[in-house]
């Protein structure tokens, strides 16, 4: 065998060593797109994190991820928004989140009457509700009504718009068709057939309130109406236009010296980390999605993209610190600070993400999308994935007094208030700072939720209320590991958050399709006496057996010996940036309202047209209608009418042509013909 040979054997050898362990190596997953954002709490409401066993208060803004439970008391109610879904509770309601991501709404009900709207539902996605008697699985776009009984396992599923599956023990499955009501008694699916639709009570019409809010917000007009918490946002500024940035809103009820991140508290949120937490009622959309601007000594939010599907970020800022401060802070050590993300700054996700997530947090929250490009992109997150910054250029209001907020790192990861504990920065301060892509602060058990919400309602709901067993049509996740052993694999890793097991929750960062459009909301008619088969056909059932639920294994946590990762390995690109269709309209975008009375006929429905498949962004109220531009020069049909290839020929190789020798007729016996068919040239 040849040396020549032995050489390449081992270069092949060592190529093949180096794959296989590269293929060794663990693989986080991307988070969640999206969260559940509780926007709304009226009366007493409960809350627990997930792997948590302390009750504390609910509070708005608090983003929910899976394993979080809410529990309402008595004539109290709660609003969650995820985006493309709505979630309202009624009292005496046992809630909790069991999977939350881009593809699945998983939520266990085991107490008590949820509200659900799907404005929009793309391929692939599924909601759906388990209870002690069923799992309803949501077919299509619509609004659905659950009601549990408190002393038995009787389950209604009412059926305004839209439809579903319903699937109890074994092979027992139903749909229930728009306009259809049911009382299921218990997992085998016996009831009481079909019924009129119930009479509108005061839950209803408060979920019709809370509606109207979202299908008449003018809110809509500039952003796209699944970022989550966008209908705050007009009963609280104004919208105006900027000609550097386009629509741009701006906040009305602020304090002197106010700027973005500083009215609020930093919590630790398992998979991100720290996430940011506005004290202001509105304050959800413009602290996790788009950029602000500081123009004409006011600060303004500029929403991202209308037609991307928008992706949740824990907070859109730029992290300062380092050693050479030079602030005497006797609290917990050195400060904390950060900074607004300016327009054309770019994300710097403290927590390991993809390339393909990279670009899509960045581009889907910027207006102008021709900032981030191709090459921007790959450069910062070069950068970004060898734990470098950024780089000159994205760090827009870095050196802003009036912009930079600071506190103790003991502050910071107590989750206490910021704005009483915020400390005073000079521009030398600043100068003298360095940007950093992690806080290189540790969470421990009080960083989970602030300090006035820990001690809640007493011992937390009563247990038969939240802990029922309940029918499950998907197969759900392990329930998440307490933080105190979580927090074991990060003692080394400086406030990272813990790697993801990509086998227990794949990234989903695709953009599918619109499955079907939302069905216009219909008022419900009278229901007349059905036939004993009306609407109770049984519906085809996987081949595989539905089984109530078993209690969820907690997800054991990484080792504790197993180091933080290293900044300087970059992630390996999961899913490629995709732009989203936006969808028309029709497709569920309107946020319908519910009828004062359920008794009424419905009307006819009439078909909108299709809309177009990208919104423009219409001038805000306030401004003065533009003119109407010139009509666009007609579209020309590509290609052309058939010509001959004597016509369409040069002049020269048209003469040419034209005494060319006919080699297949009369000049066959020529000489040129000749030489032509043998090959002579």
């Amino acid at each position: 065998m040849s040396a020549k040979f032995c050489c390449r054997s081992g270069v092949w050898i060592a190529l093949f060593v180096l794959v296989l362990l590269a293929g060794a190596a663990p693989v986080m997953a991307d988070p969640p797109g999206r969260v559940a954002r509780l926007s709304h709490v009226s009366g007493a409401v409960s809350f627990l994190p997930a792997g948590e066993s302390q009750w504390g208060d609910a509070m708005v803004n608090r983003p929910l991820v899976a394993g979080d439970q809410l529990y309402t008391y008595r004539e109290a109610r709660a609003e969650l928004d995820i985006g493309a879904a709505t979630l309202r509770l009624n009292d005496l309601s046992g809630f909790s989140l069991v999977n939350l991501d881009d593809s699945t709404v998983q939520i266990e009900l085991t107490q008590g009457t949820l509200s659900l709207q799907v404005h929009k539902l793309y391929g692939g996605q599924t909601y759906e509700v388990d209870t002690p008697t069923l799992a309803f699985v949501v077919s299509q776009p619509g609004e659905y009504r659950i009601d549990i009984g408190s002393r038995d396992e009787a389950t209604r599923v009412t059926v305004f718009t839209g439809n579903g599956m319903v699937y109890g023990d074994g092979d027992a499955s139903m749909r229930v068709a728009e306009r259809q009501s049911y009382r299921f008694i218990d997992a085998s699916l016996r009831g009481d057939g079909i019924r009129d639709m119930p009479q509108a009570d005061a839950f209803d019409g408060w979920c019709s309130a809370r509606a109207d809010r979202y299908r008449n917000s003018v809110t809509r007009r500039y952003v796209s109406d699944e970022v989550i918490g966008y209908s705050d946002l007009d009963e609280y500024g104004s919208w105006d236009n900027e000609s550097s940035y386009g629509p741009i809103w701006y906040p009305t009820r602020v304090a002197v010296g106010w700027a973005p991140y500083r009215s609020g508290h930093w919590v630790w949120i398992d998979p991100w980390g720290w996430n940011w937490i506005d004290d202001a009622p509105w304050g959800f959309a413009p602290f996790h999605y788009g950029r602000w601007a500081q123009v004409h000594n006011r600060w303004g939010w500029i929403p991202g993209q209308m037609t991307r599907r928008p992706v949740y970020a824990p907070a859109l800022v730029l992290f300062i610190g380092g050693h050479n401060w030079g602030i005497g802070i006797t609290d917990g050590g050195g400060p904390v600070g950060w900074a607004p993300l300016g327009p054309r700054d770019v994300y710097m996700p403290p927590y390991r993400v993809s390339r393909g997530y990279f670009s899509n947090v960045n581009v889907s929250n910027i207006r102008n999308k021709t900032v981030i490009n191709n090459t921007n992109i790959t450069n910062i997150y070069n950068n970004y994935a060898a734990g470098r910054p950024a780089g000159k250029g994205n760090d827009t209001y870095r050196h802003n007094p009036e912009a930079v907020t600071a506190v103790s790192r003991e502050t910071f990861a107590h989750a206490r208030p910021v704005e009483a504990g915020r400390v005073h920065l000079s521009r030398e301060h600043l100068r003298r700072a360095e940007i950093v892509n992690t806080v290189a602060v540790a969470p421990t058990a009080a960083s989970l939720v602030p300090e006035k919400a820990r001690h809640g309602h007493g011992e937390g709901p009563p247990p038969e209320a939240t802990s029922r067993r309940v029918v499950a049509h998907t197969a759900p996740p392990p329930k998440p590991a307490p933080f105190a052993e979580r927090v074991k694999v990060r003692e080394h890793g400086g406030g990272r958050p813990q790697a993801q097991d990509a086998a227990v929750k794949a990234p989903q960062h695709r953009e599918p399709a619109l499955v079907e459009p939302r069905p216009e909301r219909v008022s419900p008619a009278v229901m007349p006496e059905p036939s004993p088969n009306q609407g109770g056909e049984r519906a085809s059932r996987p081949s595989s057996r539905l089984r109530r639920a078993p209690d969820r294994q907690v997800e054991p946590p990484a080792k504790a010996d197993s180091p933080a990762p290293s900044p300087a390995e970059p992630r390996p690109e999961r899913v490629s940036p995709a732009v989203m269709p936006e969808p028309s309209p029709n497709q569920g975008g309107d946020r319908a309202s519910r009828p004062s009375s359920r008794l009424r006929r419905a009307p006819d429905r009439q078909v909108e047209p299709p809309a177009k498949a990208e919104r423009s962004v219409p001038p805000p109220p306030a401004r003065e209608e533009r003119q109407n531009a010139p009509p666009a020069a007609p579209r020309q049909v590509e290609g052309r009418a058939p010509q001959s290839d004597n016509a369409a020929a040069p002049p020269d190789k048209r003469k040419k042509h034209e005494h060319e020798k006919d080699c297949t007729g009369k000049d066959a016996n020529d000489k040129e013909c000749i030489d032509r068919n043998v090959g002579v040239k």
